[in-house]
């Protein structure tokens, strides 16, 4: 059952959907499950699009995914923030495209960016939008999306831990072993400080928060397990708290 969970990325797509929830739920606003249902189908694809591994059968739940957000499809008013992510997600990984000098370029293969690509998608299908959506204004929550933005960089970070391939992952060669997670590590704790500043009474904010500082602390570098895959994103359901 885990190693279903995380190899099909429903793990991570079920994350994104939580993060969208608590962003209606901060603002006081009825929960628009469309619109979670959507972000939650959205991540999928993006996840399966860009997964290393090429496992068949995960290539046969592209379908499905695809047909859940054009079901839960949110109209052209807002498309689009969505576009904008599609439009990142294809250059983050081109391998949609026949081997050439291009492949060169992809935004996971530059330090720093690829984790930087991952955080902008995350804040904006799982706040900007739903915040505009609410006619709301960025400004009012602007701590709380800067205090999740430094969380979600950090746990970017913390799947650069993990050795999926021979040579370590562009970010961990960039900065080495010991600076790598001295920055993951110092992005929870700038987290911490924005929610304080914020004011967050929230305890699963504040629960998700410790336990990332935690497992970041102490998550070995190596290969690739399904606990240490699940652990990082199960930070992430620690959010349904209240």
């Amino acid at each position: 059952m885990l190693r279903a969970l995380v190899q099909s990325k429903l793990w991570v797509a079920l994350g994104a959907a939580v993060l969208c929830a608590e962003t209606y739920s901060m603002c006081g606003e009825w929960l628009r499950w469309t619109m979670i249902v959507h972000v939650f189908f959205l991540t999928w694809v993006a996840y399966l699009f860009v997964a290393d591994e090429n496992f068949l059968w995960r290539k046969r739940l592209v379908p499905l995914a695809l047909t859940g957000v054009l079901v839960t499809f949110q109209g052209f008013e807002q498309l689009q923030f969505p576009l904008m992510c599609a439009a990142i997600v294809l250059l983050y990984r081109i391998h949609w495209l026949p081997d050439s000098v291009l492949n060169r370029l992809e935004l996971r293969k530059i330090p720093l960016m690829n984790n930087l690509v991952i955080t902008g998608c995350w804040m904006i299908l799982c706040h900007v939008w739903p915040l505009m959506a609410m006619v709301k204004s960025l400004h009012d929550y602007s701590l709380y999306m800067a205090s999740n933005a430094c969380w979600i960089f950090a746990l970017s970070l913390g799947e650069d831990f993990i050795l999926d391939e021979p040579s370590p992952d562009v970010t961990l060669r960039f900065l080495g072993r010991r600076l790598h997670r001295w920055v993951a590590l110092l992005f929870v704790v700038m987290a911490m400080v924005l929610q304080v500043w914020n004011d967050t009474p929230y305890l699963g904010v504040w629960i998700s928060l410790v336990a990332s500082f935690l497992l970041l602390a102490i998550m070995p570098y190596g290969k690739r397990t399904m606990l240490k895959s699940w652990l990082l994103d199960a930070v992430l359901m620690l959010r349904v708290w209240r």
